[in-house]
């Protein structure tokens, strides 16, 4: 099922896009499972995706909060925007661009990433946090570079 576009703005909203408040981190994390939690089913999978195979999943609402937490406290400054969205059937494709500065580190470091959702009677079903754009097409079924 394609999403509406009611659906992707909701989206938009509930994941860590743009400047995050790391300061202020536990409320990001919170707000942002709590939008989700409005457009997720229940047993919603979170899962973060690296090269090499590596990989961490999370169950429910709460585990998306805890899987971002995870993340977002080994930074500093966090940033994250969207630069494309690519619709496929059953799921869409998020094209970002993640910068950060680590915690007590002196440089940002950067990386082209992508989300891949999956949706469920026009529910998010699975969110797919990939460190290789490649990856998240293919997971999408959309060919890399397309």
């Amino acid at each position: 099922m394609t999403p509406d576009a009611d659906a992707l703005d909701a989206l938009y909203q509930a994941l860590p896009l743009g400047e995050i408040d790391i300061a202020n981190l536990e409320r990001e994390v919170e707000l942002r499972a709590k939008l989700l939690g409005e457009i997720a089913v229940r047993d919603l999978r979170t899962s973060f995706v690296a090269p090499g195979g590596l990989r961490g999943d999370f169950d429910g609402i709460g585990g998306y909060r805890d899987g971002w937490r995870d993340w977002l406290e080994t930074f500093d400054s966090y940033r994250s925007d969207l630069n494309e969205t690519r619709v496929g059937v059953g799921s869409t494709v998020l094209i970002t661009h993640q910068s950060g500065r680590p915690r007590g580190g002196m440089i940002d470091v950067e990386n082209d990433s992508a989300v891949v959702v999956f949706w469920r009677d026009g529910l998010v079903e699975r969110l797919e946090f990939h460190l290789d754009r490649g990856t998240a097409l293919e997971a999408a079924g959309l060919e890399p570079g397309r």
